[in-house]
Parts: C-alpha cells; structure tokens; sequence
C-alpha cells in the first residue's frame, strides 16, 4: 500500500517534472527576497546609530542583547517591520507555487490510469494551469501556512525563552550553563517532531484546499482528522522518503569529499570549482525533487482517503 503510494508519487512527479524547475527557481528568488530582508534590517541601525553601540557592548550575551534591545526600541521596531514584510513576501510566494504545483499534482492523480509508468502517465502541466491555481489559492494557502506554523512557533518558544532565561543568569549560577544546554537540546528535538507534524499537517490542509475548495478553518480541521485518521501511512512516506534522502546525502558527500581531496592540489582546487558548482545545483534538485515527491504522495494520500470514505458512506 505505502509502497504503491510512493511509487504513484514519483510517476506524478516524473511526469509533471516543470515543476521541479518551478521550485528550483522559487529557492533562488527566496534567496534573494532574505539578501533584500538582511539589507533592509541594517537601514535601522545606520539610521538610529546604534551601530557604534554594538562595538561597544561586552559581557554576558544575552543580559548583552537584552539591554541593547531595551535601549534601542526604534531599531529593533525597523528590523522587525523590515523582516515582517520580507517573511511575508517569501511566504506569499510559497503559497502561490505550492497552491499551482498541488493543482497540477491533484490533476494528474485523478487523471491518469492506475499502474501507468513513468512514460505513459499523463501529465498535465501547463503554465496557464499553474498559474490559474496559484491565482485562486495562493491566499489561503498563505493563510495557513501562517496559522499552523504560528501555531507550532509557540509551542517551541517555551523552551526557548526557558533557555535563554537561563543563560542570562550565568553570572550568578554557573549550573545555569547546564540547564540551557539540556534545554536547547529539548529544543531541537521538539524543532524535530514539531517540524514533521506541521509539514505533514500543513500539506494535507493544502491538498484538501485546493482539491474540494474548502475554507481555511474547514481545511486545517479535516486535514487534522484526515492526519490522525492516516497517520501511519503519512509517516511511513515520511519513513521511506528519509531513507532515500539520506541515501542521496551521502552520494552527494562522498563526491564531495573526494573532490575536496583532489582541490588539495596544485591548480586542482580551480579546476574542480565549476564541478562543485554543478553539483550544488544537482543537490538542490535532489532536495526539490524530494520535496515534491512527498507532496505529491500527500495528494494520492488524500484521494485515496476520499475514494476509501466514499465507499463506506455508500
């Protein structure tokens, strides 16, 4: 089941493979739109002076950022503007791409015949019709990317601040190192799980958006049910798709483990550059490919819960 599932996907992704572009060249504009955000977050500090007071603190770093924090509120004010309306920017964009490659993904899923192969499964992509999804969805998709993430932002910020709260007081009591240090580590391991459970989440809300034209509140609810209702099969994607990801990994680093030996060498390390910067892209092809190869199984996921409810409800 999970492994026909996967196997569906990847033909779903083959076939429709503009969109692997699409995402390739979204990375790259997301890039650019974060350069623009840390440039826009400097203007405030040149405008405010606070520059030279930056040089001019020591000590303890977070009682530091915290007094510099405290005595610059209209500098901290700006960066926050200036990295709000980037973040949304990169998210607006997200959500228009994710919305169009959905659209095509649900398309080609419904369209083409079970069992089909990678050179006779159909595929849909079209510039118009990608564009015409994005158009029509991008907005609530941008809504719930935003309430989801938000939701679970808050949920990590609790041993967060617990850390950094006690970082402060290193001063005073040196066991505090300790104690930050296991927080931090609960930390990324909450990142972990809360980052598995909000993509999984967040692409099923998207999925039943785009593909029964659900509101946001209804979708994030039905998404819920459909999550805890297929959660096995949604993890064993997840399982498979790891599995394979880490496989690529560590092709991708031992190639670029050998070249960084062969640079070693006289002249080698000029030679070697255009190499290292082809497989760059082609890692981050891979990584596209990955990404969209687990939304497209997130769409057969969907369809086949939809079919499997339908025949129970007859």
């Amino acid at each position: 089941m999970i492994i026909e599932t996967v196997q569906r996907a990847y033909r779903n992704v083959v076939a429709n493979w503009p969109l692997i572009l699409i995402s390739v060249a979204e990375q790259v504009a997301m890039v650019g739109l974060i350069v623009v955000g840390a440039l826009l977050a400097v203007v405030p500090f040149i405008m405010t002076g606070a520059l030279s007071e930056l040089s001019e603190l020591s000590g303890n770093p977070a009682r530091m950022a915290i007094g510099f924090f405290l005595q610059n509120p209209l500098t901290i004010i700006g960066v926050i503007v200036a990295l709000t309306i980037v973040l949304t920017a990169v998210t607006a964009l997200h959500s228009f791409v994710r919305a169009g490659t959905v659209g095509i993904y649900i398309d080609s899923a419904l369209t083409a015949p079970a069992g089909s192969s990678v050179r006779d499964a159909l595929s849909l992509f079209s510039t118009e019709t990608f564009i015409s999804y994005g158009k029509r969805f991008w907005w609530p998709v941008f809504l719930i990317f935003n309430v989801i993430w938000g939701i679970f932002s808050i949920i990590l910020l609790a041993p967060l601040a617990a850390a950094v709260l006690l970082f402060t007081r290193l001063s005073e009591d040196p066991q505090a190192v300790a104690w930050g240090c296991l927080l931090l580590v609960l930390f990324f391991l909450i990142l972990l799980v809360v980052g598995i459970a909000a993509t999984m989440w967040t692409d099923v809300a998207v999925a039943l958006t785009v593909r029964r034209n659900l509101g946001v509140r209804d979708s994030l609810q039905t998404a819920f049910n459909l999550m805890m209702r297929r959660f096995m099969d949604l993890l064993m994607v997840i399982g498979v798709l790891i599995v394979i990801s880490i496989g690529v990994w560590i092709v991708f680093a031992t190639i670029f483990g050998v070249i960084g030996v062969v640079s070693m060498l006289p002249i080698m390390a000029i030679l070697t550059l255009p190499i290292q910067i082809v497989l760059s892209l082609l890692q981050s092809i891979a990584s596209v490919f990955l990404s969209c190869w687990f939304l497209a199984a997130v769409v057969a996921i969907v369809i086949d819960d939809e079919g499997a409810r339908s025949i129970v409800r007859a």
